[in-house]
């Protein structure tokens, strides 16, 4: 039971972490080339 729920909060954080790569990778490309507003 308890090894069920390392993994699920394992993978919660593991959304987290990949989420907020994805975020600063956006930011990045947008301070790379800003559109035109």
């Amino acid at each position: 039971f308890r090894n069920s729920l390392t993994v699920g909060s394992l993978k919660k954080i593991n959304n987290l972490f990949i989420k907020d790569i994805f975020h600063g990778y956006c930011l990045k490309r947008q301070s790379l080339n800003p559109r035109p507003s």
